[in-house]
């Protein structure tokens, strides 16, 4: 059976990508059909494409890991509440270490 050969334009059209980076990526994985100057891609080869071109999950930053079921569950109300002291405490400090911004008036 003669494959069907799809004008790179046609097959991005398709896949909703665009051209330039279909080419690159059937250049890259060997997919591109080039016949003199004319280049095409055969149209059952584009689901093998997509495979080659999908991105593995990355593997977690960090290996730690909190043990499970020491922690107590926190609800919205505790996170509000812990989140609004923090910002208190930390209003007070910058309060404590800044000085007076208001000119003291002078008599005249």
């Amino acid at each position: 059976m003669t494959p069907i050969l799809l004008k790179f334009e046609d097959a991005a059209k398709l896949l909703g990508i665009p051209k330039t980076d279909l080419c690159a990526a059937a250049d890259e994985h060997g997919f591109t059909v080039s016949i003199r100057k004319t280049r095409r891609i055969e149209a059952d080869k584009l689901k093998e494409l997509i495979e080659q071109c999908r991105v593995n999950p990355k593997a977690p930053s960090s290996t730690f890991a909190k043990p499970r079921g020491r922690e107590r569950p926190s609800t919205s109300s505790e996170t509000a509440r812990m989140s609004s002291q923090r910002a208190q405490t930390i209003a007070d400090q910058l309060k404590r270490h800044s000085g007076s911004t208001s000119q003291k008036k002078s008599d005249q």
